[in-house]
């Protein structure tokens, strides 16, 4: 008489290395899951920052009158953040031309700035305007 072993099927050895492999994988995957939404945070805070900073230069280059020298600091929302935005502006070599410096930053995380944007506003008259609104002689 010979003894026939059955040998449908996985043993139990086979099942749990299966286990363990796609356990493996399966936390890789949580883990690129993870970085992607932590990436999306920062792409969509530095997008917005960045919508800050613009809108503020086209504010400065859009008035009707030239815009101060000096620095402005102001706060604005977007995106249910409080943004902190610092522009600079200042005279260029040439006399008709000013540069506009916008640093944004989340007023969270006020040390790391979240965007910048320059612009190079063109003037008609050669005399900048004085720091305050002080009129001049």
């Amino acid at each position: 008489m010979s003894t026939a072993r059955n040998e449908a099927g996985f043993s139990l050895v086979e099942a749990l290395v299966a286990l363990a492999v796609f356990a493996t994988a399966g936390i890789a995957l949580v883990e690129l899951q993870a970085n992607s939404i932590m990436t999306l945070r920062k792409v969509e805070a530095k997008t917005l920052a960045s919508i800050v900073g613009e809108n503020v230069l086209v504010q400065a280059v859009s008035g009707r009158a030239r815009p101060e020298l000096g620095v402005r600091r102001g706060k604005q929302e977007m995106g249910r953040t409080e943004w902190e935005w610092s522009l600079r502006v200042e005279q260029t070599a040439d006399p008709q031309t000013l540069r506009a410096d916008v640093s944004v930053v989340d007023s969270a995380r006020p040390n790391i700035v979240a965007a910048t944007a320059v612009a190079f506003i063109p003037t008609d008259a050669g005399t900048p305007t004085n720091p305050g609104g002080a009129a001049g002689p």
